[in-house]
């Protein structure tokens, strides 16, 4: 089984097609529109990531075209890296992974759904070296990560059979009632079939497990500094990207998402 041959640049366009903005949020005197505020070289404004994952509410503007390149980048490499860790993970997965209580009957292999055993992929992730050294809300996201993946990985596991191959015609021909142990005729893994092949692969099969942790990003950007861990507090640049999932194209703003039950919403001025 050859290890897992990654197109990252698919990944990055992928984030690009939600048409995520940053700079929803500013000032006014932020602002284009704030002709008194802005030099002609603020009105230059030249993407330095290619491609971008985050676009620039106003056009041009060099304030908002600099926040998309590096809240990009950064999540650029979270993105680069944590697919390096999978990959890692798997090969990991492989030197441990393989068939019980197959059933030979001459030529022919037959294993039931659950045939092939292997650890699971979570723990191997994040002891991978790219990201096992990682502290605070990086973290948080790559155990996220790491929990999401090997879950959907163990689903095609746990389902995975063996239809009655011809693996061993050796055992055909040998003159007697037992042969000795020997190995089997190398196949593609593709040719051990799973239900769950389907359910990871088509598009939109599984769409809602796959989304269902992103429901936490936005309380998780909230949590307070003690849950942040390694003393650190939310991060402002997942905050904006939020901010800006949350705003319409028109520049309004969305309801904000209750807070979860052990977060208080936070009270202004003159608030009661």
């Amino acid at each position: 089984m050859p290890g897992l041959t990654f197109i990252k640049i698919l990944g990055n366009l992928k984030f690009f097609s939600h048409g995520l903005k940053l700079g929803t949020e500013w000032k006014s005197s932020f602002s284009i529109k704030d002709e008194a505020q802005f030099h002609s070289g603020d009105r230059q404004a030249i993407p330095q990531l290619i491609p971008p994952w985050f676009m620039p509410s106003e056009i041009p503007n060099k304030y908002h075209q600099e926040s998309c390149d590096k809240i990009g980048k950064e999540y650029k490499d979270f993105h680069d890296t944590m697919l390096d860790a999978i990959g890692f993970a798997h090969n990991m997965w492989k030197l441990q992974a393989k068939f019980k209580d197959l059933k030979i009957n001459a030529l022919t292999a037959l294993g039931t759904p659950g045939c092939l055993d292997g650890p699971e992929l979570e723990s191997l992730i994040k002891q991978a070296p790219q990201v096992a050294a990682w502290t605070g809300n990086k973290a948080k996201h790559r155990d996220a990560v790491a929990k999401g993946v090997s879950q959907c990985f163990k689903k095609w596991q746990d389902k995975v059979m063996v239809p009655g191959l011809p693996w061993y015609p050796a055992f055909v021909v040998f003159p007697g009632p037992m042969a000795p142990p020997m190995p089997n005729i190398p196949m593609p893994l593709i040719c051990c079939p799973s239900p769950m092949m389907t359910d990871q692969a088509v598009r939109g099969a599984s769409r809602r497990h796959r989304d269902r942790p992103l429901d936490r990003v936005p309380h998780l950007a909230r949590l307070p500094a003690s849950d942040a861990g390694d003393g650190q507090g939310p991060d402002p640049h997942l905050r904006a990207a939020l901010r800006a999932r949350r705003s319409r194209g028109d520049g309004g703003q969305s309801p904000r998402p209750r807070p979860p039950d052990d977060v208080r919403p936070c009270q202004t001025r003159g608030s009661s």
